[in-house]
């Protein structure tokens, strides 16, 4: 999940927007969603819990109601103000997946979501409360309470504890609401790209990273195990949006090309 370090040295990530060793805060060293969910959907060809109750991060309060499918197969997740208090989305892949290709075809405004808003895509084994602070490969959009960072950010959480998270934070425009977001996942490297438009080619790119640590350092910095996948939308540390709205994303397709 992001997941969970708070944000460190801000003004080195804006001026730099280079690999940092610290991700934005995430959920990674929280329990995640657990127990799990026992409301079930199908998705993309998978089957997902859909998380309820109080959970990482932050205590946020997940509400089953706020995650459906509609008559187009599209997986929709909303934030919402309901029983005086915000309400987010998650799911989670009921299989663990490994090595291949992921990718992600969203409708919303991910260049524009309020400070307080985080939608994020990422493997995760987060039930186990061993592994906080690893195994872990996110796609995160938000800006973590503050209005001057880059709104998206690739992190991988490393497969060995104690080692530093590897990140990358970027700015983007989007030309609509239309995105594709990807990474490949092997045992050497890690390879993300985010696209305009709903698309299955390479074109109208706007972000990408290609993290491949040494021979001798992959199998240490990148996950080398089956994780779940989670895909969600909440509050960062339950505060309210600065605009006081509600929020809807909606993840048209999932693709998953195992190799």
């Amino acid at each position: 999940m992001s997941h969970i370090a708070a944000i460190l040295s801000t003004t080195i990530l804006l001026a730099t927007q280079s690999v940092a060793n610290f991700a934005p805060p995430t959920t990674t060293r929280e329990v995640l969603a657990a127990p799990p969910a026992k409301r079930t959907i199908m998705f993309s060809g998978h089957e997902w819990e859909v998380t309820e109750g109080y959970g990482a991060p932050h205590a946020t309060d997940w509400a089953s109601q706020n995650v459906w499918v509609d008559d187009q197969g599209q997986l929709h997740l909303k934030l919402t103000y309901r029983d005086d208090k915000w309400q987010g989305a998650q799911v989670m892949s009921k299989n663990k997946l490994g090595f291949g290709g992921y990718q992600f075809q969203v409708t919303g405004p991910l260049d524009k979501l309020d400070p307080n808003v985080v939608f994020g895509i990422f493997n995760y084994e987060g039930h186990n409360p061993s592994v906080f602070g690893t195994n872990e490969i996110d796609i995160e959009f938000g800006k973590w309470g503050y209005d001057n960072v880059p709104p998206g950010s690739y992190t991988i959480w490393p497969n060995t504890p104690k080692l530093k998270n590897r990140t990358k934070p970027f700015s983007f425009k989007l030309k609509g609401l239309e995105s594709t977001h990807r990474f490949r996942w092997s045992r050497r490297f890690v390879y993300y790209q985010s696209l305009n438009g709903h698309r299955n080619d390479s074109n109208e790119q706007f972000a990408s990273w290609w993290f491949q640590p040494t021979t001798t350092t992959a199998q240490t910095y990148i996950p080398q195990q089956p994780l779940n996948l989670y895909m969600n939308l909440w509050a960062y540390k339950g505060r309210p949006p600065k605009d006081g709205k509600e929020c809807e994303i909606i993840i048209k397709s999932f693709k998953y090309t195992p190799g």
